[in-house]
This record gives C-alpha cells, sequence and structure tokens, in this order.
C-alpha cells in the first residue's frame, strides 16, 4: 500500500525530477510533489501549502542548495532538508549539513534515498513531540498539588507490595472508603479475583514503566466497579517514593461497551465461520462445520445438510445433527420425492421454505409421521444457491411449532450463502493445492537466504557488553556486533553502507561531524553523549567513544564504542522541580481538563483543551467559562454547583458528571461528560472540570441503529420485488408460449382470424410485459434522481379531457366514466409525459377495483393557487392497515385478492406528482370506495414554455 508525500523539489533539471519520483514510488510513496528553481518560487510554494520534506540539488542556475537551506530556515517551517547532487564535495557536503540540512546524497546512488527520508521523517516527529513536551504552565506547586488532591479522577499512591499509602478523596467518591479505611490497606484485597494476577502484573510492571490497565475493584458497599488506571514509577523520586496511580469510574462505559459488543457480535460471527470455512477442505467438514455453529447459535432439534445432483432426483447428505437418534446417516442417499410438491422450484428462487408446524405437511409427505415420532414439530429447508444454480439445502427442525424467528432466519440464509460459496470453493482445491507447493517452495529459498544473513551476523566479534561498530574513516558502518542490534534494533542489511550519522539526531549530528572530523585529523579518540536514535524512532542517552584504526601513518577507518547511559541520565532527569512534575500530569490527562476562578473566568487548561475545542490556551485563558457553553445552555453554572460542593463537610456528593453539550472554536457543538471538582488552593477557589468527549460513541450509536433500519427495509423491498417478477413475469410469458406453441403446432389449420387472435394475445402479453419494466425503470430513474422533468404549460382541461376520452373509446372498458370541470381553467405548467401516466395510472385503478357497470368521477378544479384533480370510484376501497404504505414500491393492499397488479402504480404517481411541486392525498372506506386527491401548482418557479398538449 503505497503512503503519500508531500514533497517541494529544488531542482532545474526535469528529467532529475521523473528520476526522484521514480525512486519514491519504488520506495512505497505516492509523491504530490512541487519543482521550483528560484528562492521567490520556493516561498511561494511554502506559502501556499504544507509540506513533509523538501529535496534539493546543489547547485542551479539561479539557485543553490544553501540559499533554499536558507530560505526555509527563513520561513520558520521545519522540515527535513535532503540534498540529492552529482557535484557536491565532501567540504559543500559538510559545511551543509553544518547548516543545518539534514543529510545528502549522491546522484547515482540514490538507493539511500528512501531510507533517509524515513529516518527524517520520523525525527521530525520526535523534534515537534520535543518541542510540545518543553512548553510549561505557570502555577506553582502548591496550586498543581491541589489539583491532584482535588481532582474527579482519583489518584493513589502504592508501595511496590501493594500497600496503599494515599488516595485522594475522589476515591472515596468512586469506591467510597474514607481516607483512614483506604491507608495501610493493601489494595489487592480489593482486586475482583478474576482481575487479581492481572493487577499484579499491571503493578510489577509499573516498577520498569508506565502501564494501563482495566480491571474492576470492591465498592465499600460489596459491590465491584471498573476502573481505568494508569501508573507511574515514582518510587525513586524522594519527595513521593510511591507508585502513582491514577484511575476513574468507567463502569458506565463498559456498561455501554457491552451493549455496542452485542449489536456488532452477529457481524464477527459471520465473519468467524467465513474465515472457518476458508480453512475446510472437503465439504464434509465444512457441512459438520456449519451445524457445529448453526446448533450454537439457534436452538435446533436437528440439522442436515443436503447436496443434490446435476438432475436433482435424488440427494446426499453431507452432514447430521440430531438430538436423538435419528434414521438420517452422513452420505446415505434419498430421492427428491421426500419434498413436498413445489418445494424445489420455490427454493430455487432463493428463498427458504418454512414449515411451521408438520401437520400441513400430512397429505403431501408420507414420511411425516416418522418425523413427528422423532420429535420434530417445525422445519425450515434453506437453499444452497451459487452462481443462481440450486445445489442443495441447509434444514433445520425444531421440537416446537413455530420455532424459528426471522432473524434465526436471516442469519440460517448467511450461513447457507456460505457454505454454498465453501462448496463451490472445494472445486478449485487441486489449483490452490499447486499455488501452495510454489509458495512452499518460495519460503525454503527465503529461508536459505536468512540462514546465510544469520551466519554471517554471528561471525562479528562480541567481546563486549557494549555496542561495537566498525567504519570507514568517513564514518560508514562496516561491521558491528549482536550488542548493537539489541541496542537500536537494527538488522545487518538495514545499517551497513550507511552512515554513523543515523543512529543519532540532527539536533546531534554536527557534534559528531565535528568529533569524527577530530578523530581523524588528530588520529586519537574522542568521546561524546549524544540522543541515540533506534530503527523504530525511539531515543535513548549514549556516550559514543570513537577511537582512529589506523595502517602506518594512514586513517583506514574507525572503532566506536557505544553505551546506553539512559539510566543516568533519568536520574539527573529526576532532581527537576516538583512544580514540572505536577504540571505534566495535568497537561497531559488523555481528556480535557478546564479550570476556572470563582468568578467563573478560565485560569488555566491542558493540551488536550486545545485539540478538542480548537482554542489556543490564549485564547480561553482569562474568558468566562460561557465560551465554551451554547447559549441555550448558559443556565448551566459550574460555580454553583461548586459553592454547594466546598459548603458540604460532612460529606461530599457523588454525582459530579453531567452529560451536556460544549461549543468548540467556530460553532460546532461536541457532546461530553463533564466532572466538576472544587479546589482550594490557599485563599483562591477554583474549578475545575474534566472533560470526555462523546461524539464518537453518539455517532456509533446512531450509526448502528440506522443500519439495522436500513437492513430490514432492503430486506422487504428485495422479497415484494422477487415476489412480483416471479408472479407478473410468469403469466404473460406461459400465455406467449401457449398462444405459440398453438400457432406452431396448428399453423396450417388454423384459419385466419385464429391466427389473429393468437397474434393479438401475444402482443398484449409483450405490451404488459413492456410496461411492466417501464414501470420498474421509472422508479429506479426517481429513487437516482434521474427521471426527466421537462414541464410547458398546458391547457389542463383539454389534457384531461383527452385522456378520459381515449378510456371511454375503449370497447372493453365495463364502467361509467364521468369528466367534470370547473369554469375558471387556466394553462398549468405540467410534464406531459409523467401527468399523462399518472393519471391513466388512477383511473385504471378506480376500474380495476371497482364493480363492472359502477360508475367512476374524474373532477378537475381550480383555485388561486394550485389545479385540483380528484378521481372517485365505489371499489373495496382500502384497509387502514395498508393505508400507511400505500405509496411504497411493490406494496399491495391485503384485500386486492385475485385482482392482477405490481404494486408500483401509486408509487409512479407519487413521484410523478411530487416532480411538479405537488401533492397526493386519499379518502378511503372498505367497501364503499376510494377518492384521490391531486394538487398541482399553478405556478412554478423559473420560465415555462407553452407547448402543445401530448395527448393530442
Amino acid at each position: 500500500m503505497t503512503k503519500p508525500l508531500r514533497v517541494l523539489i529544488v531542482e532545474d533539471s526535469e528529467d532529475d525530477v521523473l528520476l526522484l519520483l521514480r525512486d519514491l514510488r519504488r520506495g512505497g510513496y505516492e509523491p504530490q510533489f512541487e519543482r521550483v528553481e528560484t528562492a521567490e518560487a520556493m516561498q511561494a510554494a511554502l506559502d501556499k501549502q504544507t509540506w513533509d520534506i523538501v529535496v534539493s540539488d546543489y547547485s542551479l542556475p539561479n539557485f543553490n542548495a544553501p540559499s533554499a537551506l536558507a530560505t526555509l530556515q527563513e520561513s520558520g517551517v521545519d522540515l527535513p532538508f535532503i540534498i540529492v547532487s552529482g557535484t557536491i564535495g565532501e567540504d559543500a557536503a559538510i559545511s551543509s549539513l553544518k547548516a543545518g540540512a539534514h543529510d545528502f546524497i549522491v546522484k547515482g546512488s540514490t538507493a539511500r534515498l528512501i531510507p533517509a527520508i524515513e529516518r527524517e521523517m520520523r525525527e521530525s516527529a520526535v523534534r515537534q513531540e520535543r518541542r510540545q513536551a518543553q512548553q510549561a504552565l505557570h502555577q506553582n506547586e502548591k496550586r498543581f498539588r491541589a489539583l491532584i488532591e482535588n481532582s474527579s479522577d482519583a489518584i493513589a499512591l502504592i508501595a511496590a507490595d501493594g500497600t496503599n499509602l494515599y488516595g485522594s478523596p475522589a476515591v472515596a467518591q468512586i469506591l467510597g472508603y474514607t481516607p483512614e479505611q483506604w491507608v495501610g490497606r493493601n489494595g489487592y484485597q480489593l482486586v475482583h479475583p478474576a482481575d487479581l494476577e492481572h493487577a499484579r502484573a499491571f503493578l510489577e510492571g509499573s516498577l520498569e514503566g508506565a502501564q494501563r490497565i482495566e480491571f474492576r475493584l470492591q465498592h465499600c458497599d460489596g459491590t465491584y466497579r471498573w476502573v481505568e488506571a494508569v501508573s507511574t514509577n515514582l518510587l525513586a523520586e524522594p519527595s513521593v517514593q510511591a507508585i502513582v496511580i491514577n484511575f476513574r469510574d468507567i463502569s458506565e462505559r463498559k456498561q455501554a461497551d457491552e451493549t455496542l459488543r452485542r449489536y456488532s457480535e452477529r457481524l464477527q460471527t459471520l465473519h468467524r465461520i467465513d474465515q472457518a470455512i476458508l480453512k475446510v477442505e472437503t465439504p464434509e467438514k465444512v457441512a459438520e462445520l456449519v451445524l457445529d455453529f448453526i446448533r450454537q447459535q439457534i436452538d435446533v432439534f436437528r440439522a442436515s445438510v443436503i447436496l443434490f445432483n446435476a438432475e436433482t432426483t435424488e440427494g446426499q447428505i453431507l452432514a447430521v445433527y440430531s438430538q436423538r437418534k435419528s434414521k438420517l446417516v452422513a452420505g446415505a442417499s434419498y430421492p427428491m420425492a421426500i419434498f413436498p410438491e413445489g418445494v424445489i422450484d420455490w427454493m430455487r428462487t432463493g428463498a427458504p421454505y418454512i414449515v411451521e408446524t408438520l401437520s400441513q405437511l400430512l397429505q403431501t409427505i408420507p414420511t411425516v409421521q416418522a418425523l413427528q415420532e422423532e420429535g420434530l414439530r417445525s422445519l425450515v429447508w434453506v437453499p444452497l444457491v451459487v452462481q443462481g444454480q440450486l445445489i442443495g439445502t441447509l434444514n433445520l427442525g425444531s421440537d416446537t411449532l413455530n420455532a424459528f424467528d426471522p432473524q434465526q432466519l436471516q442469519l440460517a440464509h448467511e450461513v447457507a450463502d456460505q457454505l454454498a460459496i465453501a462448496i463451490q470453493q472445494g472445486r478449485y482445491r487441486e489449483q490452490i493445492e499447486r499455488h501452495s507447493a510454489e509458495l512452499e517452495q518460495r519460503v525454503l529459498e527465503r529461508t536459505s537466504e536468512l540462514q546465510q544473513a544469520k551466519e554471517s551476523i554471528e561471525a562479528i566479534l562480541n567481546s563486549s557488553s557494549d555496542a561495537i561498530l566498525l567504519t570507514t574513516f568517513d564514518g560508514v558502518i562496516k561491521q558491528f556486533n549482536p550488542a548493537f542490534t539489541e541496542q537500536f534494533g537494527y538488522a545487518f542489511d538495514d545499517v551497513v553502507g550507511h552512515s554513523l550519522l543515523i543512529l543519532t539526531t540532527p539536533d546531534d549530528m554536527e557534534a559528531m561531524i565535528d568529533v569524527m572530523h577530530n578523530v581523524v585529523n588528530e588520529g586519537k579518540p574522542k568521546s561524546i553523549e549524544v540522543v541515540g536514535c533506534r530503527q523504530d524512532g525511539s531515543t535513548f542517552d549514549i556516550d559514543l567513544a570513537i577511537a582512529p584504526v589506523q595502517n602506518g601513518q594512514s586513517i583506514r577507518g574507525m572503532v566506536c564504542s557505544i553505551r546506553d547511559i539512559t539510566e543516568r541520565k533519568q536520574v539527573e532527569r529526576a532532581l527537576q522541580a516538583s512544580e514540572e512534575k505536577y504540571r505534566a500530569l495535568v497537561n497531559f490527562a488523555p481528556d480535557p481538563i478546564v479550570i476556572a476562578d470563582n468568578t467563573g473566568r478560565i485560569v488555566l487548561v491542558n493540551e488536550r483543551t486545545k485539540e478538542t475545542f480548537g482554542y489556543e490556551p490564549a485564547e480561553l485563558i482569562g474568558q468566562p467559562v460561557e465560551k465554551l457553553i451554547p447559549e441555550r445552555f448558559h443556565s448551566f453554572r459550574p460555580l454553583d454547583y461548586a459553592s454547594e460542593f466546598m459548603s458540604s463537610t460532612i460529606k461530599r456528593p457523588e454525582d459530579a458528571s453531567y452529560d451536556v453539550v460544549l461549543m468548540a472554536k467556530g460553532g460546532s457543538e461536541i457532546p461530553v461528560q463533564i466532572g466538576l471538582s472544587p479546589i482550594q488552593t490557599g485563599g483562591e477557589e477554583l474549578v475545575m472540570a474534566y472533560i470526555v468527549d462523546m461524539t464518537s460513541q453518539r455517532r456509533l450509536e446512531e450509526s448502528l441503529r440506522a443500519a439495522l433500519v436500513k437492513e430490514k427495509e432492503l430486506s422487504e423491498l428485495r422479497t415484494r420485488f422477487i415476489s412480483m417478477v416471479s408472479h407478473d413475469f410468469r403469466t404473460p410469458l406461459t400465455v406467449i408460449r401457449s398462444s405459440t406453441d398453438i400457432l406452431q403446432m396448428y399453423y396450417d389449420r388454423l384459419d385466419d382470424e385464429r391466427k389473429s387472435e393468437h397474434y393479438e394475445k401475444i402482443r398484449k402479453q409483450i405490451e404488459r410485459m413492456i410496461a411492466l419494466l417501464n414501470d420498474v425503470l421509472t422508479i429506479s430513474r426517481s429513487d437516482a434522481g434521474k427521471m426527466p422533468f421537462n414541464p410547458i404549460l398546458q391547457d389542463l382541461d383539454a389534457f384531461c379531457r383527452s385522456i378520459a376520452d381515449e378510456f371511454q373509446d375503449e370497447p372493453e372498458l365495463k364502467h361509467k366514466l364521468v369528466y367534470t370541470a370547473s369554469d375558471r381553467a387556466s394553462e398549468v405548467p405540467i410534464d406531459g409525459k409523467l401527468m399523462q401516466q399518472a393519471i391513466s395510472n388512477l383511473l385504471t385503478n378506480a376500474f380495476k377495483y371497482s364493480p363492472e357497470g359502477s360508475t367512476v368521477l374524474f373532477d378537475l378544479s381550480f383555485n388561486d393557487d394550485e389545479a385540483v384533480i380528484r378521481i372517485r370510484d365505489s371499489g373495496i376501497g382500502i384497509p387502514e392497515a395498508d393505508q400507511p404504505h400505500l405509496y411504497e414500491t411493490f406494496h399491495r393492499a391485503g384485500n386486492v385478492g385475485g385482482i392482477q397488479g405490481t404494486g408500483l402504480g401509486l408509487a409512479i404517481v407519487k413521484r410523478s406528482v411530487e416532480a411538479h411541486g405537488g401533492t397526493i392525498e386519499f379518502e378511503s372506506q372498505v367497501g364503499v370506495g376510494t377518492t384521490f386527491i391531486v394538487r398541482l401548482p399553478r405556478m412554478l418557479q423559473g420560465e415555462m414554455s407553452r407547448g402543445e398538449n401530448p395527448g393530442d
């Protein structure tokens, strides 16, 4: 996978730029670049956007690398600067490095370019982190100690053996223990037994470095609370001499995580079975795996997998699971006649066949009694379909009636799809095995190469616990001992041939270069303390001793001895002022912290506040807390709570947490959970707000709910579409095939009139299918926002009258159509094609669902703003249960019986009317009739062309 890289190239040769870009792409980068060759162009590029690195030729006609480096430094932007040149000499290269260039590479040796870029990118990130870490707060030690004492997070001092030495007041809020109950007690006694080993490892690991853990602690009331804890080892700090444990109550978050886990459990489970299926070789083993999964997820009495042969005349049982002794045996075959008539055709559509009670099969399957004797009461056959072909079934049985709910059926259907794919994959097993053999050969070859590299490394002299390297006289690494790998993490191929400078940070490179030159020039050993840089980018303090390797009077190389002095440096750093220690605890807290004085003005914010709300500290300090609170929530006053909190001398309130909305820079709102703690520092009263951003959790909850609703809607729509297409295409195709067969077999015997009748039947059925396809296409275009809409001003009365005349002239019309229009007729902007289709669909429905000989009223009227079309029938009416779904695609009312229809007509009408900016409504009563009312605006925005009625 390629990594994006924004690179500014200082170069006058386009060919050299192309070569550089080629090397970057080979190194796994996708460069975004700009080429400049003057100081003005470079400054403009720096002002225009942010870059990751600058690569410069040393000499250009009107520019050079030192000038480019000076331009970069003057801009104040800290970017890695690498010189790539074929003309640069050693003195010029060293001068450039002293001036601030980070590396130089000779053209033609660009193999070093990618490692140099990766190193300098890492070191740039380290420099940025160091600058951030050096920011200091301006409060005294007493204030920061008060912050810890009054933090809503509990802070405890623990001895190495787990004894509680101190607990902040928040300990009482979270766990209910008084200081007397807490101090002197061994903390392991409060840990949940299941978490005890984890907690011991946490405390022991804290002796080596900071640790983070989530575990359960016992409340004084006997219940357990989930806490998140972070440790810092300050045993060596004279003023502390303890392990500092910072923990918070995360019980509510754990409950929320559990809820989200259950939502995703189904998807994860399906993924696991998919991965397991891919690892199984034979269809039989796959079937056994699937049945084992099914009985874990669904309460089944019996389950089996059957694979059909090509002619589907018999089935083979691949696997069987049963709670009792069953007559079904894996590997056996039986005739397909055991399935009820129509079941196989049903399953070819991809839909499961459900038998809610076995009694409904008594007349169709002779073996039903035997199934009942085994204890079965309900069944479901789930089809195994691959590329549209039915290859078998997954059969589930239960000892209860109506046993399987929709979720279980959906899960079984998805598992069946996975099983069908696995069976299909078995057919390609031979090809996979050949591919595996090739991969195995490649692994053997690679293993041999690694063994040779290992033997080469083991040959290096290993006589010292310090890292020892042998370099050329100009500092290129040639060899090293295993201690070097332990300290820096580099393998042989990663470092040999590279400069010794890669072992330190850019800040110390100039000093190292000076020492190396002194060793070569003076022929005497030198030493220096610098910051070492490991391969993974981490740094540590080292003492570097360099001695010349002489051959007579000439220097042919150098021996470098490196010692890790991190522990010594840590002891020195431990002597820093306690004020910096306490301010770091607050400043680097994982969540935003805002502190206000008793007047409501902000006096302190941490770094996380800047990242969350977008304000620089100077923009918030001295401002009222209302700057972060939306105006409608200004009634929430942290100081009111703080006053009540401070006035409680007996027991502080347990609930100091609120779910509120805060406002970031720019006005965007962020849902948060805020904890408030009052602080007293001498005569000054402060309030500390500990803020947790809840945005991600809220978005995840909303997306999961929306995904579940969408999945249900898509499943219902797919079922209705398959049912409609299966029925409404099969009927006309049957008529067409029947008439075609008659014409083919008896053409010579039929007279012209009979032939014309059959041709007419074929034509009408084809038109019916075309109309159905047009309806589906109209719905599809509308849903995609691509339905054509071309309105023109037309005489709506003449338009509607022409449609009514067409229906009245139809010889097969068995109803009376009465059209009326008001005297205020006028021109209305309409799309003739869409409106004709909408009115025709409404009239066709009125005739279809009304008794023969009844009257359908078609009325047009106008008012000041709109035209109103009413179509009233005396038909079967629409049940109340179906009325909310009337305009949904493929939906048909429950009382239509055998009356043909697709469920698309009213959906098309609604979309056509809404395209005109109009509305449609209806009034209906079962057994009385239905009235549809269409309202169209008499004017649309924009100019309308005047045209003819498309029905004319």
